[in-house]
């Protein structure tokens, strides 16, 4: 979401909260060449849900949010210590494409960030 192209400001951001639909938010690599303080500083002012290593419950669905990290066992951290429920429906944010198999879940849907892999991907 962030590249660096242009210069952030507190209405960089504004057109989001115009959305009717509910919007989740992962850092990636940029975010954190940009400053994740200054990020989030911004993108606290709109509608949009920060997930930080969490799960999240929305309507009956579980949404984990991982954040981006350069270490290579973060993912099987993070979901090792989250309460999951396998018998309901997961949607798993995260911008690498690594460490799947680490989510456990009857009904999965994974989404990559779209430039890390230029389209989201069902599993």
């Amino acid at each position: 979401m962030v590249d660096g192209s242009v210069r952030l400001d507190t209405t960089t951001f504004n057109v989001i909260n115009k959305l009717k639909a509910p919007i989740f938010f992962i850092n990636g690599n940029h975010e954190i060449y940009e400053g994740l303080d200054e990020i989030f500083r911004i993108l606290k002012k709109t509608n949009m849900k920060i997930l930080r290593d969490e799960l999240y419950e929305y309507n009956g669905i579980q949404i984990i949010g991982i954040e981006y990290s350069y270490k290579s066992n973060h993912m099987k951290k993070v979901i090792s210590q989250l309460k999951i429920n396998s018998e309901i429906p997961l949607i798993l944010l995260y911008h690498l494409p690594h460490g799947l198999n680490s989510c456990k879940c009857k009904y999965r849907i994974t989404t990559f960030r779209p430039y890390t892999c230029r389209a989201n991907i069902p599993i």
